[in-house]
Formats: structure tokens, sequence, C-alpha cells
């Protein structure tokens, strides 16, 4: 990876299954990283 790629901040849009999966693969490679999800909890969308 060039030297941008590592710097860019990772933000998750969602925090369904996809999302959470997608945190999940990047907190394994220890890269840092922001989850957002507009509904009150986690998996909100997935609860209704």
């Amino acid at each position: 990876m060039s030297q941008a790629q590592t710097e860019l901040p990772v933000v998750v849009i969602g925090a369904g299954p996809v999302g959470l999966a997608a945190a999940a693969h990047l907190a394994e490679r220890n890269i840092d990283f922001l989850v957002l999800e507009a509904g009150n909890q986690i998996g909100a969308a997935v609860r209704q």
C-alpha cells in the first residue's frame, strides 16, 4: 500500500451484519475505524 492509503481514516457506515463484519475484519488487522449507525443501537434495522 502507498503511504496515503495507510493514513486515511476508515469509517464503516451501518452497524448491521455487514457493517459489523467489516469492523471485525478491520479490528483483526489493527486498523483504526469508526462505526456510524443511524439507529439507537447496533443492528437496529435487523431488530425491527
